[in-house]
């Protein structure tokens, strides 16, 4: 989510060069991105510890002026503070002792939207200007009007919408004529009956490329929303206990479905009236 709000630095600040640090599955998602001078791997759960720790470090060698945190917790507080930047600001850290490493900058009522609070943050070293261009970058193909892109799975239990759920769906849309594409991780469920099934099958610029060229996407609260909603493709995101006020894609196209903090309450017929809605037809 924080690639819209930092876009907006590259916009109106030209000429800083702006490097960021992420773990090894955001990489993958931001290795296109044109606003980024330098992309820095600093997290990855299979590199040891010390190894981690030292890559961490090794930011000073960059001299930073201003470095932000842009997520308070403990890993990314640490990374923070031993980039070595001049000065350093923080989103509210989740435990005391992330607060004791950075400054801690405190969102004001009006920002509700993770996305809101990251531009809050910047701006107050920063200027700002909204982007026009794109911000994931990278070969754009052409949509393609008829297709529907699902993703099955989600990074929490909690937040999966059952795969018979999905199957209704996109049997739904296969009989007003439109082809659906799932998508999802090696452990994502699937099922291939009347679809094309790329769940476990492709990489995260592969499932970039093919939300891009979706007429819609469909998900539960997960990262293929909000990559929808950072290419432009309208989006249906089924949440569950997560606050949709706060995380939802953040775009004018996309539509939420919420019911009680369980997302299988939610029905296929729900999810595909929306959708249809999204796409006018």
């Amino acid at each position: 989510m924080a690639a819209h709000a930092v876009s907006e630095i590259a916009t109106g600040n030209p000429g800083l060069e702006i490097h960021w640090a992420v773990d090894s599955r955001s990489a993958e998602v931001l290795q296109n991105v044109p606003f980024i001078d330098h992309l820095h791997v600093v997290y990855d759960k299979k590199v040891p510890l010390l190894k981690r720790f030292l890559s961490n470090l090794a930011l000073k060698d960059h001299h930073f002026d201003l470095a932000f945190d842009l997520q308070g917790h403990f890993k990314t507080a640490l990374c923070l503070r031993l980039c070595g930047a001049k000065k350093r600001l923080s989103l509210p850290s989740t435990d005391a002792l992330s607060k004791l490493l950075n400054r801690q900058f405190n969102s004001s009522a009006a920002a509700v939207h993770q996305i809101d609070i990251f531009r809050e943050i910047l701006a107050s070293q920063l200027t700002l200007v909204r982007s026009e261009t794109e911000v994931l970058g990278g070969e754009i193909p052409a949509i393609e009007p008829k297709k529907v892109s699902i993703s099955t799975g989600s990074g929490h239990p909690d937040k999966v919408v059952n795969i018979s759920t999905w199957e209704k769906v996109a049997r739904a849309f296969g009989s007003q004529g439109y082809s659906v594409t799932l998508l999802g991780g090696p452990n994502d469920s699937s099922f291939e009956e009347g679809v094309r099934n790329l769940v476990g099958k492709t990489n995260i610029q592969g499932m970039i490329q093919e939300v891009r060229s979706s007429a819609l996407h469909l998900c539960a609260d997960t990262g293929s929303g909000h990559i929808a909603a950072a290419v432009g493709t309208p989006v249906v995101s089924v949440f569950g206990h997560m606050p949709a006020e706060r995380y939802r894609p953040y775009t004018e196209s996309g539509m939420v479905l919420q019911r009680d903090a369980k997302p299988n309450l939610v029905t296929a017929e729900e999810i595909v009236e929306a959708g249809l809605k999204l796409v006018g037809k």
